[in-house]
């Protein structure tokens, strides 16, 4: 502390050196090409930002509300990073330029462009991020104090980091103050970072997904809110102790982390945009199903593949910013598993990493890669639906059984695969046989395919259209939309009735009475020309109308004819029972009731003979003693 009294003397000189290289006449000529480079790079900056600009306000031009104000977000971050890159250029140049520097003044300049340029484009990314009007989908509330911590952090970062540089690179005699500097940045900055990781409900507010990714996030932020807590107070130990080491492998560590996860996610959300604003160039969004299926398809085939590419990216970054490499991490993480038996083949903690990794990956790989073979390949070619569900389950079968070898290859020895079979059969006998029967009967529905995914059948009384077929069971949909489970095994073993098996024309049938004082020729001709002029009947074959039999009370005829739509059989049947009954009407052709004719016998006359009138029987129990109730 008595050492500041000389700071003020120390910071005129160093300045007093600095002014006096840059107006030595003999390194004039060091110092111009140092300038005539800077204009050329603010030049062709101003240039690059130019054009991107006038692109990206194109862009925005032609797009939605939405897309245009991420365009505005997108086009002052690059002029953000155009100035940051400027800011760095300055000094970074100087010392590969300017002669005759000193060691001490190039690394002070080279730490100073990094600072001045970082804090230029963090402090903007910031503004942009969590401003008001911020791209981040965050709660007002919860962005604006991020926002402030931020800040608090960036410019502590550019007060103190410069001194401490300058006090170090320069020369200065008084370690002691360099390290106070030191310590008190570190202070301020744990401080600081400990006040935001302590406040639980600000970190969960920052997670604004409601999805499968939201939830994980969230569970993430639950388990791991505590060890980082916990971490910021023992890094501040470990500095206080001077275990400096061991401090400042533990910061690294966790500082590259962090970045490395912020980086990808910045990275994500803008190629997802990028992405999404030239998605509907190659798939068009439309209004049926179809396309509308193609397009979400596409979409969420982009998303996984830019997550994939992101993780991987911001896993590598991690790895080559923290100068490890994967064996390392592979060692570091060989840990036998305990309640093992000594030996050479032991699981270890990487080895279940590995497995749970391969399969999230194979699982969330082949929902994908299903929906883009089954919306995007095979809906452009000439198969049929049935069809193409039975290819696109049959890969995904593939790609599921891979992924869980694969999985289960990392934890198990598949070396002895017997001793897994005999446990299965055991399994099987002691009540698997109803799953698997049922497993075996949807691969073969798949491959004989006696039913397919649209196809109309009737099972056990149920009428509906198929659309799904499982592993165990197959999905029928009702007329009253309602989804009923049927077990695989009842297609196989049981009768189905399917409407649409090789060729989806059926034959109605129609019964109908009429009187019999009508003209059966007449009655012919009227319900042949109802069919005639009903517009969804085929032509060919011809419609008949069948003269059934004599009724009891009409003369009974039927109506039959064609159609190719038997999901609709149903209301084409009501449609000509109502154009018949208006034809027959108008024809005056009479329909009858059902009648009943009673012959009562009139040869011998009705005679009503009266009924005896009957005794009362005398009850035993009356007869009793005398002067005794009876």
């Amino acid at each position: 502390m008595r050492d500041l009294a000389r700071l003020p003397g120390w910071i005129a000189g160093a300045a007093r050196d600095v002014w006096g290289y840059f107006t030595d006449g003999g390194r004039l000529g060091g110092v111009l090409p140092w300038t005539g480079t800077l204009l050329l790079a603010v030049v062709g900056l101003f240039l690059a930002g130019r054009f991107f600009r006038r692109r990206l306000e194109r862009l925005a031009a032609g797009g939605a509300a939405d897309d245009a104000r991420m365009t505005r977000h997108v086009a002052r971050v690059l002029r953000a990073l155009v100035v940051a890159v400027l800011l760095f250029l300055v000094p970074y140049s100087a010392t590969l330029l300017l002669p005759g520097l000193s060691t001490g003044l190039e690394g002070l300049l080279r730490e100073l462009a990094w600072i001045v340029g970082g804090f230029w484009f963090l402090s903007r990314l910031n503004r942009q991020a969590l401003g008001e009007g911020g791209w981040l989908p965050v709660a007002p509330d919860a962005a604006a104090r991020l926002k402030r911590g931020i800040d608090l952090l960036l410019w502590l970062s550019l007060i103190l980091l410069p001194a401490q540089h300058a006090l170090l690179h320069l020369g200065y005699e008084n370690a002691g103050a360099i390290e106070l500097l030191e310590l008190a940045y570190k202070v301020l900055f744990g401080v600081l970072l400990l006040a935001f990781v302590l406040r639980r409900s600000l970190l969960l507010s920052l997670l604004s997904g409601r999805g499968r990714v939201g939830r994980v996030l969230r569970v993430a932020v639950l388990l791991l809110q505590p060890i980082a807590a916990l971490l910021v107070p023992v890094l501040l130990l470990l500095e206080g102790f001077r275990y400096d080491i061991l401090a400042g492998l533990i910061a690294s560590v966790a500082a590259v982390t962090v970045t490395g996860i912020v980086a990808g996610y910045l990275v994500y959300r803008v190629a997802l945009w990028i992405t999404e604003s030239r998605l509907p160039v190659l798939v068009p969004p439309g209004e049926d199903d179809a396309t509308r299926r193609r397009h979400d398809t596409a979409l969420a085939a982009a998303r996984f593949g830019l997550r994939l590419f992101c993780l991987l990216a911001s896993a590598w970054a991690v790895l080559a910013l923290s100068g490890a490499s994967l064996d390392e991490v592979r060692e570091f993480f060989s840990l036998p598993l305990p309640f093992q038996a000594a030996g050479e083949d032991r699981v270890t903690w990487w080895n279940v990493f590995a497995a749970i990794l391969l399969l999230v990956f194979f699982l969330a790989a082949t929902r994908h890669v299903k929906a883009v073979l089954q919306h995007l390949v095979l809906a452009r070619t000439s198969m049929d639906r049935g069809l193409q569900y039975t290819i696109t389950t049959l890969v995904g079968y593939v790609l599921v059984a891979t992924g869980a070898y694969v999985a289960i290859k990392e934890v198990l020895d598949l070396s002895n695969l017997g001793y897994i079979v005999a446990a299965l059969s055991v399994g099987l006998g002691f009540g698997l046989q109803e799953i698997v029967s049922n497993f075996v009967s949807g691969l073969t529905l798949l491959f004989e395919r006696p039913l397919k995914v649209g196809d109309l059948i009737e099972v056990a009384g149920t009428e509906g259209v198929v659309t799904r077929i499982n592993i165990r069971s197959t999905t029928v949909q009702t007329r009253d939309n309602v989804y009923i489970l049927v077990p695989n095994r009842e297609f196989i073993t049981g009768n189905v009735i399917n409407y649409v098996y090789t060729d989806p024309k059926i034959r109605l049938r129609l019964p109908f009475g009429v009187s019999y004082s009508s003209d059966p020729a007449e009655v012919r001709e009227v319900a042949l020309e109802v069919a005639k002029k009903h517009g969804r009947l085929l032509s060919r074959p011809h419609p008949e109308v069948w003269f059934r039999a004599f009724g009891d009370s009409s003369l009974d005829f039927e109506l039959l004819a064609w159609i190719d739509e038997p999901i609709d059989r149903h209301r084409i049947s009501s449609d000509l029972r109502y154009a018949l009954f208006a034809a027959l009407k108008r024809a005056g052709i009479e329909i009858p009731f059902p009648q009943r004719d009673l012959h009562l016998r009139s040869s011998e006359p009705i005679r009503i003979v009266p009924a005896e009138p009957k005794e009362p029987e005398a009850d035993e129990d009356d007869e009793g003693e005398p002067g005794l109730p009876g």
